[in-house]
């Protein structure tokens, strides 16, 4: 939910920034948000998967977004947004393997063989 507070933040704060980056950032926002969506339309849940792939964005965007707001190099930032396209089809991949809403999901892999990426008893 921090992306639904820094957004009206940044254009408030770097409407030419904004201006110059609208497409890649309209691309990184949107695949962002299309599973969720998806999980809101067939469940009405919120999905929580907590991929593999998310977890590495979020710590690069992280980076790459403070770096370009500072007038550093974009291309971080738009490689970043890129990249959510294919964590958004993973997202949804699951998403779309899954009869029910049953949480984590670390991949589309373990989602299609069963397995979860835990390992140990629940206590």
């Amino acid at each position: 939910m921090l992306v639904l507070t820094l957004l009206p933040g940044m254009f408030v704060l770097w409407p030419g920034f904004i201006q110059r980056e609208a497409v890649w950032l309209a691309l990184g926002v949107g695949a962002y948000f299309t599973p969720t969506l998806w999980s809101l339309f067939r469940w009405r849940i919120m999905p929580g998967l907590h991929t593999w792939g998310s977890k590495v964005l979020a710590v690069a965007v992280s980076v790459a977004l403070p770096v370009a707001l500072l007038n550093g190099p974009v291309m971080p930032l738009r490689l970043v947004c890129a990249l959510q396209l294919l964590v958004a089809a993973e997202e949804v991949a699951i998403l779309g393997r899954m009869p029910g809403h049953s949480g984590h999901a670390p991949t589309v892999y373990t989602r299609r063989t069963g397995r979860t990426g835990r390992t140990g008893a629940v206590g």
